[in-house]
Formats: C-alpha cells, structure tokens, sequence
C-alpha cells in the first residue's frame, strides 16, 4: 500500500473531494463531477488500483469546504506575508525549486462563490469553487515531494478573515490589453493569464494561445518574463475551466486580427487529397514526425537501424512485407549506443544480405553532446542536412538528446517537441524520435500509443507512431503502427538471434492471420492424430497413440486432440479415467467431394 493511497483515504475521510493526478498536475479521471458530490471511498481505492503511480489532489470550493491561497517563488510569499493572513491553519510547502506554499482556509458557505483568480497579488493565486490543488506527500516534477508544515492533524482550517474575504470577493483589478500599452512588472502574469483566458474562451487552440503570449510578452512586457514562465501561463490557461468573465476583453489581441479562409468540402464533389507518401510502405511516412517507442531492450533501437540500412542497402522491402517506396539520404543521431555496438548491430544485420548499403547513403553521429534545447546545435544538425540532402532523421533517443528537460514537464516537452516539428519541416522530410515508454503497463494490456512515457505534448504533433514490444514467449516482436491519416493495425515479427546469418527481422502477420495459420496447424495435427488412431487395430491410449505418431506434439496436445475427436464424431471412447481408450471411426468415402461441379450435391440427395 502506497503512502500517496494512505494519503487520499484519510483526505477521504475528512471529507475532501480527493481525485488522482498525474505528475504533469493534470487529473487522471473526468473530475468535474466531484466539484458537486464526494467520491466513494471504495472509489478513491479503485482509482489508485488503476493509477498505482498517482498524485493525490482535492477539488477546492463548497464541496471540500476548502479555499487555498496559493504562493510562488519569493514574490508570492511576500504577497502571501503581506495579507496578514492567520498561521493556525494548514499550510504545505510545494516542491517547486524556487519554492512554494499552500495556505487553507475554510470555505465560507452560505451560498458564496469563491472563484480561482491568477495573480490576486504578485505571485499569489486562488483556488476556489471550480479548482482543485495538489496535497502532501505528492511527487512535483522537480523530484521533490509536497510536504505539511502544519498538517490537518496538527490543526484546523482557520476561517478567512472579514478583509480577505472582502478581497476574494472583490472585483478583479482590469488589466488593460490594449496593444499599444505596456505591461509592468508587477502585471506581466495577470495580464498575460487573463489574454490567454481571453484567447481560450474564443476557441483558439493551446498552441495559437502560446504564441500569442509569447509573442505579446516580447513587444509589451517591461521587462519580458523568461519564455518558459509564460509557456507555464499558457499551460494553466489550457487546463483550468471557462468563466464568463474571460470571454469579452476589449482591444484587438494577437492571432484574432486576421479573418479566417477556411474552405468547406461537399461530399458529393469530387475530393483530390493525396494519400500519405510513404518511404516504407505502412511503417514509415515520407515527411513529418515518426513517433518509434517501446520499453527498453525490445529491439526498438534495433528495428529503426535495421530500416534505415535496408533503405540505404537497396533492398525491396521491410522484414519481407512493408515495400520500400523511396530512398531518401539518412543521418542516425545515435546517443545512447556506442561505435562498437553500432558495428556490431551494422554487421549482423547486412550479413543476411548480398549487398550493403552504398556510400553516403546513411551516416551516423555516434556519442556526440548533442542537445536539442541548444539552438546551436539544432541550427548545425539543421545545416547538415540541407547541406547533404538528408530527408530523414533518426534521433535516438529522446531522453538522452534533451539532459536538461524534464520528461515530465508539458512546458519542458512541448518546447522539445516544436524543435522536431520545425527540423522535419526544415528538412522537408521525416524526423523519427525513438524514446522508451513507460513501465508501469499492465502484462496482459497490448503496446499502443498511450504507452508513451510522459504528457502528451512531446508526441502529440507526431504524424504517425510505431510502438513496439516483445510477447510474452519473447519469440515475436508485437508493433502497434498508427498514422493520422490512415488505418490503426497491429501485426508481429519474428526475431533472428545475434550471430545468425539470415534475416533479423520477418514478418510474421497480424493477430487474424497468425490465428488462421495456427488453426490450420491445429486441424493438421488433429488430422495426423486421427490417422494414427485409425491405422491401429485395437482401442489405445493416448500415450499409444503419441508413440505411432510422426510429428513432435506433446502428449497432452494429444490427449486434447482425441477428446476433441471423440466431440467431433471421428473416434470412440472406451472406459473412463486413467483406463480412457480411444478408437478411431475412419471417414465415409465420398464420390461427390471431388467432383468439379458442385450443384451435383444436391442431385445426390435426391
């Protein structure tokens, strides 16, 4: 049992909406129903049996009793010392590296609405009705854990006092938008929080709202905030509700001046879209982002090496199934595998093949410090392939080519993410991420794109992504191929081991077909079976009828074979238990099934 588990039940208990978190502080659950009713304590057990990993959260408001100030970095908790607000009640400290605190207070009732506000004071938000915020002892991103400094067993919720009340319930100070003016320091985040609430009420998408706030941040703020602070705005616009105050903000805002020419598309005209262009026919688009994933040592690395080398080693197709439709010029960024094991997996897999691959046409950057948060080196990886007319790139892996981002973070990934957006665009080609995914997928659930370790961000921009894992015998690779624009299907490959000379990897078919083929495997041994049992003389055994047999089967393969004969008509049994015989019923001779015209069936009938 989790302390986080122990945590929400006894926050359960105390009469607070409790709900999972993920570590990108986004519930894991559709929460807005419990900003009116509490969970079920048999609930909040389930939810942790499905979220093991889970923060603990509670929706503020009414339903909790609950109203938190909620302070950030030095400046909010000046703001915070400034309200005078009363010690004797609980607080938490966040885990934010700059610091950060969480002040309760009991909700007034009576039929009041506390709203959320942003930047009530310089650092200094509010949660209210509508909110929710993150309890003790919860993993923030930075590593650090959420931690009482006055905890719910020490005290109680303190009442808010008459000015802070007053305050809460106060008219929110206007900022004005307008875009000649500029924004202080003091009401860049308010400003900047209420545009982007302004821009979420319209309809605009978070990444339109990111860079208009970006964007008004650079021409307007005085001075500018880091453009990580405003991506975090623009992140907690995204994920908290609509009020009705956001929706009018006079003056023109970025991104709303131009009218839209979007075109509409009758069905019954005649549509000219062009289907995906594929350089591996299913497994690998031309152009865009390629998502290629899996859990450690389950061949991803392996599988994306081998694709590259059979493009560049002229040969017509992928693991004997996926067609090779084009052959673009290749750079492997490999930053995790080494020269060695590189020549290792290189010369393994061409020594299948009667040609390698022809010069310049793959080449690999092998161990260098690249980073992808570095402009400088972006805009020298961008140059390359300009330069030598590469148009696909392989990056392996995320993690290792971005040290310094938080594979947590939305704003750390979203920013990694607009990186290979603009490389696949900028070489006018494919840029294929390969990345681990995460560890904690139930045995009997299959790989699919919700597997991805971290928020979706990093790969929601990806055209088409390839996930990968071994199946429980580890004999087949099971992928899970989903493009945008085309069908989800998941199909199997069979594994060459090291050091073998023949194909690493061959197609082995999708679930339908492998189960087709085992059928007829199945109904050939049943077949073998029943010939044995009919040549013999005399009832037998099933260990009997395992000893005339020709084809390896086990003996309880056998046994099931005979029983399924017995069902079927085509054999005997004798005795019971231990003593079962079986006598095979040979098949009635037909001169019908071979004859061409098969109405005669039915003359036979007759």
């Amino acid at each position: 049992m989790s302390a986080i588990l122990d945590a929400a039940r006894e926050y359960r208990a105390r009469n607070l909406a409790v709900i999972p978190v993920g570590n990108d502080k986004h519930p894991l659950i559709e929460w807005k129903r419990y900003q009116g009713e509490l969970p079920h304590p048999d609930q909040v057990d389930e939810w942790w049996f499905k979220f093991p990993a889970a923060n603990v959260g509670t929706v503020t408001g009414k339903i909790s009793g609950l109203v938190v100030l909620d302070a950030d970095g030095p400046p909010g908790l000046a703001s915070l010392k400034a309200l005078g607000t009363p010690a004797t009640t609980w607080v938490s400290r966040t885990g934010r590296p700059e610091g950060g605190w969480q002040q309760f207070f009991r909700h007034p009732g009576n039929g009041t609405t506390i709203g959320n506000r942003a930047g009530l004071r310089p650092g200094l938000d509010v949660r209210g009705d509508g909110g929710y915020v993150i309890l003790p002892p919860s993993l923030h991103a930075s590593g650090r854990r959420y931690e009482w400094l006055t905890s719910p067993q020490e005290t109680g919720l303190a009442p808010m006092s008459d000015a802070l009340l007053k305050l809460l319930l106060g008219p929110e100070p206007s900022a004005s938008l307008t875009a000649g003016d500029v924004i202080l320091e003091g009401r860049r985040d308010d400003t900047l929080y209420r545009l982007g609430r302004s821009l979420a009420a319209r309809g605009l998408t978070p990444p339109s709202i990111e860079v208009a706030l970006l964007e008004e941040n650079r021409r307007r703020c005085r001075p500018p905030l880091a453009d990580r602070h405003v991506r975090e705005i623009a992140l907690h616009v995204a994920t908290q509700p609509h009020r009705q105050d956001f929706l009018m903000t006079p003056g023109p805002s970025p991104a709303l001046n131009e009218v839209p020419t979007w075109t509409l598309y009758d069905a019954a005209d005649a549509w000219t879209f062009a289907p995906v262009d594929f350089a591996v026919e299913e497994l690998l688009p031309a152009s865009g982002v390629v998502w290629w994933g899996g859990p450690p040592k389950r061949y991803k690395s392996l599988l994306c090496l081998y694709t590259c080398l059979a493009i560049a080693s002229g040969r017509e197709s992928v693991a004997g199934h996926f067609p090779i439709r084009q052959r673009p010029r290749i750079l492997y960024v490999a930053r995790e595998d080494g020269g060695s094991r590189l020549q290792g997996r290189r010369d393994d897999i061409l020594a299948a093949w009667p040609a390698g691959p022809m010069a310049g046409a793959i080449r690999f950057l092998i161990r260098a410090r690249f980073d992808l948060l570095n402009a400088a080196h972006v805009t020298w990886l961008r140059d390359l392939c300009l330069q030598d007319k590469i148009t696909l790139l392989v990056l392996d892996t995320w993690t290792a080519l971005s040290p310094g981002a938080d594979p947590m973070a939305p704003v750390d990934q979203a920013a990694l993410a607009a990186v290979v957006v603009e490389l696949a665009e900028a070489i006018g080609g494919a840029v294929v991420v390969v990345d681990h995914s995460r560890k904690n997928r139930a045995e009997d659930q299959p790989i699919s794109s919700a597997d991805i370790y971290g928020p979706l961000q990093k790969w929601a921009a990806a055209e088409h992504i390839v996930m990968m894992d071994l199946t429980s015998d580890r004999r087949r690779l099971e992928l899970f191929i989903e493009g945008k624009d085309g069908e989800t299907r998941r199909c199997f490959l069979s594994v060459t081991p090291k050091g073998e000379a023949r194909e690493k990897f061959t197609y082995s078919g999708t679930i339908k077909e492998i189960a087709g083929l085992q059928r007829e495997k199945g109904q050939q041994n049943r077949d073998a079976v029943h010939r044995a049992l009919c040549a013999a003389t005399q009832p037998q055994r099933p260990a009997e009828v395992h000893a005339r047999l020709g084809v390896a089967l086990a003996l309880d393969t056998v046994s099931n074979h005979l029983r399924a004969l017995a069902k079927d008509g085509r054999a005997s049994v004798i005795g019971q238990g231990s003593a079962t015989k079986y006598l095979g019923i040979p098949e009635a001779p037909s001169s019908v099934i071979d004859h061409p015209r098969s109405e005669l069936f039915d003359e036979a009938r007759s």
